[in-house]
């Protein structure tokens, strides 16, 4: 049934390439991903268990929902979207980019003071382990960055910017380097893998987008990948320990991978063939349930952190489906992924269409597609992609306010 499943994700594959011509079309990128991990999945032999056929079904009909829902965009858009061009105040957004840099700059003692504290409240003695303990754990007398999150969240927006505008020759390389290091460096220190990997997707994004990314490019990247999964994993020891040797450390790098980026597909299966093994706890409206909180309401709030399940081996991540399925079912899923293959395709659009608050957004959205396998970012992320529409907007459509007054159109 397995090779049956990936060979449906195949033909939607070529399907979707067909209507755009272009792998970064979401339902394409999308597709292809999950034909490939299927793939992966089915020639891991009897490393996980095997996928029930019902949930087969469910990952193929999520696929289906949605290709149509980028099939509908497109038919609605394309037209408009193809002449639609964009100005922009491109030494007012190089000013913003730079007043960033500084702020950056000026964080990381205070940033660093906050690095200490965390870790000082969990009682670990590990100064990584404690970070993410404090940050991660979903315990009820956890905290998080506070005011932090959102400087993080600041600096991946700029990132993506600022590369998007150094390729268009209008903001400084050194510049474009210099904001990048600082926000993967802010990353690595809150000792989480999901967030850096997300940047270094976007900004892959964001270079293909340009048709940027050459081989070089691409050695380039993935070394980082590497480094960005494996650092982490061995400080952490989730797949890796400072006492072992390299090739131990290779060895276990290479197992944690294969379970993050396969693992969570035969979790969701276990999900689905054991209802109730694992609470959701709304999850979908996560972030509705903390805006009721903030405002004053009486109302729970949950955690991210989901509890292990064996696939055998124990995991906490159930891919992108497993909120969808357990809050609204089956019919909530397909609606859901119809909604977001239209949202994306959306994006998708705009900024092939030369929108570059739409290349800051599909470059996020992008990223996220490709971590579908293992995580939920959209509904479970909404606060983080209010914020990323905020910034995109009034970086690139907030008047200069006499800041400047010189204005760039795209080609």
């Amino acid at each position: 049934m397995i090779y049956m499943v990936v060979l449906m994700h195949a033909m939607l594959m070529y399907i979707n390439y067909c209507v755009s011509r272009s792998l970064l079309y979401p339902p394409a990128a999308f597709t292809c991903l999950w034909a490939v991990m299927l793939s992966l999945l089915a020639l891991s032999g009897n490393f996980f268990y095997p996928v029930s056929d019902y949930t087969l079904l469910i990952f193929t009909l999520g696929s289906l929902a949605f290709s149509m829902g980028g099939f509908f965009s497109e038919t609605s858009l394309i037209n408009q979207c193809r002449r639609s061009c964009a100005t922009y105040s491109y030494r007012r957004v190089a000013w913003l980019l730079d007043k960033t840099i500084w702020l950056l700059i000026l964080m990381i003692p205070f940033y660093f003071k906050r690095l200490h504290e965390l870790s000082a409240l969990s009682g670990v003695d590990d100064f990584w382990m404690g970070i993410r303990t404090q940050t991660s754990s979903g315990q009820k007398d956890s905290v998080g960055f506070g005011l932090f999150g959102y400087l993080i969240a600041l600096a991946n927006f700029s990132s993506i910017a600022a590369l998007s505008e150094c390729i268009r020759a209008s903001y400084s390389k050194r510049k474009t380097a210099l904001i990048i290091l600082l926000t993967f460096s802010y990353g690595m220190t809150t000792a989480a893998r999901t967030g850096t990997i997300t940047l270094l997707l976007s900004l892959i994004c964001t270079l293909l987008l340009y048709g940027k990314f050459k081989a070089r490019t691409a050695f380039l990247f993935s070394a980082s990948f590497l480094f960005l999964f494996s650092a982490p994993a061995i400080l952490l020891g989730k797949g890796g320990n400072v006492d072992a040797s390299f090739s131990e450390n290779m060895e276990g790098v290479i197992h944690s991978l294969q379970i993050y980026t396969l693992a969570g597909l035969v979790a969701f299966d276990q999900t689905v063939l054991h209802p109730g093994s694992i609470p959701s706890n709304n999850s979908t409206f996560m972030f509705f349930f903390s805006l009721l909180k903030a405002l004053g309401f009486d109302v729970k709030t949950v955690s991210p952190i989901l509890d292990y399940t064996s696939t055998p081996v124990p995991t906490n991540v159930y891919s992108v489906y497993f909120p969808y399925y357990s809050d609204m079912g089956l019919i909530g899923l397909v609606c859901i992924m119809f909604v977001l293959g239209a949202a994306l395709s959306f994006f998708y659009r705009r900024a092939v269409s030369a929108r570059p608050e739409f290349i800051v957004l599909y470059s996020l959205g992008f990223a996220s597609l490709m971590l579908t396998c293992f995580v939920e970012a959209f509904f479970t992320a909404l606060s983080y992609w209010i914020q990323a529409t905020i910034f995109s907007f009034v970086l690139y459509n907030m008047p200069s306010l006499g800041i400047v007054k010189n204005r760039h159109r795209f080609p």
